[in-house]
């Protein structure tokens, strides 16, 4: 610990003389010899400096004044990128912002204007980056391709920006490329590989991590035609809907005021396209596939079909995809996400709907004739998915109005064992409460502050994790 001295040499400690003229004289003497202002001195030494980016040190430099006057301190590093000097009081406040080297010049200044320094080293080491999260397991089809945001991944206690690289054990099986943060993971063969994901700061230091990557063909994961009766013991029923099977079709309507007619099975897979025809009975209600996905916040991704007068605000529609915002809770839409088709059927037709994921992009088809397109690239949207769901949306409060499905089929690369050909697990009514109920207000909103793009834009906000 040093602290500030003022030391006056002209008061040094002396008896005076007897004689007036003694006197006279020895003060003439000693204000002649104090008569030019002198510096500061520095009186002591601050030892080397060594903290952590964001860490703070206090320092007390010690200085002389040999007319006992008030000096005031300054503080000044060589290289401010290294850390940062504040005078507060008689102290010296130093605290670190990047890894390197930097000197701190301190200067004590009195009345005059003459000054001293004093000059000590601060070291700010450099610390390796660290792993802040699990790179999950990857699946993916032969030629298709997966986007990893390494910067959900990895982190850095100085706060540098890092580089990354990856690479595969197996490039027979799987290849990737990487730009900026973001590690493009591509199938080439059927098997299973490894991937090693690096970051690295800029000062060399790295750290890295491994993950799977299994390359599959996708599979059938399910097929019902609902023949026979035995169709309805596969799929979980609401107690708010009323189900049958008559003339090899899936009759479906909600039985109770607000609520969604439902039939739904548990599912776990990637890679995933599911196909349904599907029609309306009557105009009061609108028969949908919903998919459910693997994410906290954004859960159930909905196509649904039938001719809309307004009744959602979105004008004259006969499709109409919704993501389910579990916030809300609520389902959202967006500019491009609904319209008119000329392969939507009318009331009684039948309309063959496909909603897959695949390489990061989700796609919905009537037919041959793409509705829409959503790009994951940038979101936190979910390409797993975890149940589907056939739906009926009533019209206002209505209950009673019917849809009907023909056939549908599941493909995809299954993640476990839950689910095989025509042999559905059971689903917990718990993941899919949220959503049943509709009221008769907030039914959908818009997404606000455009979180997602669609066609070709590339959706940014829906929020790339990292820096948190």
């Amino acid at each position: 610990m040093y602290h500030t001295v003022f030391r006056h040499p002209c008061r040094p400690s002396y008896t005076p003389p007897a004689s007036p003229v003694v006197l006279s004289l020895a003060a003439v003497v000693w204000l002649g010899a104090c008569g030019d202002p002198q510096p500061p001195v520095a009186c002591g030494t601050i030892p080397q400096q060594t903290l952590h980016v964001g860490e703070t040190e206090v320092v007390t430099p010690c200085f002389e004044d040999p007319e006992m006057e008030r000096i005031s301190l300054s503080a000044e590093p060589s290289n401010p990128q290294v850390a940062r000097a504040s005078i507060s009081g008689d102290r010296v406040r130093v605290q670190g912002t990047s890894p390197g080297n930097t000197t701190v010049t301190v200067t004590a200044t009195d009345p005059d204007s003459l000054t001293g320094q004093l000059r000590f080293d601060v070291v700010v080491p450099n610390r390796p980056p660290e792993v802040s999260g699990t790179i999950p397991d990857v699946y993916l089809s032969p030629g298709g391709s997966r986007e990893i945001f390494l910067r959900a991944f990895f982190s850095d206690p100085d706060a540098q920006e890092l580089a990354y690289g990856a690479e595969f054990s197996d490039p027979t099986v799987a290849t990737g490329s990487v730009a900026g943060d973001i590690l493009t993971t591509t199938g080439v063969g059927v098997g299973t590989t490894t991937g090693t994901a690096a970051a690295t700061d800029p000062g060399g230091l790295s750290v890295s991590q491994t993950f799977p990557v299994r390359v599959a063909e996708p599979q059938r994961l399910l097929r019902d035609d609902f023949e026979t009766d035995e169709s309805l013991a596969k799929w979980t029923v609401t107690d708010s809907s009323t189900a049958m099977i008559a003339d090899g079709r899936f009759w479906l309507a909600n039985a109770a005021s607000g609520y969604l007619g439902f039939a739904g099975f548990s599912l776990n897979a990637t890679e995933w396209e599911v196909t349904a025809a599907l029609g309306n009975a009557t105009s009061a209600a609108w028969a949908a596939l919903i998919v459910g996905a693997d994410h906290e916040r954004f859960s159930s991704y909905q196509i649904q079909i039938g001719a809309d007068g307004n009744n959602f605000g979105l004008g004259d529609t006969d499709y109409r995809f919704l993501l389910f915002d579990g916030s809300g809770p609520t389902w959202l839409y967006d500019d491009g996400w609904y319209g008119q088709s000329d392969a939507i059927g009318d009331v009684g037709e039948l309309t063959e709907i496909t909603m897959a994921v695949r390489s990061g992009v989700l796609t919905v088809k009537a037919g041959s004739t793409e509705l829409m397109r959503l790009d994951f690239a940038g979101t936190v949207l979910s390409g797993d998915a975890t149940y589907v769901v056939m739906a009926t949306w009533p019209a206002g409060q209505s209950t009673g109005n019917r849809g009907f499905f023909d056939w549908v089929e599941v493909k995809g690369i299954g993640l476990d064992n839950r689910t095989t050909d025509m042999h559905p697990a059971p689903l917990s009514l718990e993941e899919v409460q949220p959503f049943l109920e509709i009221g008769p207000g907030d039914w959908i909103r818009r997404v606000e502050g455009r979180l997602i793009g669609t066609g070709n834009r590339t959706p940014r906000a829906l929020i790339r994790k990292r820096k948190e």
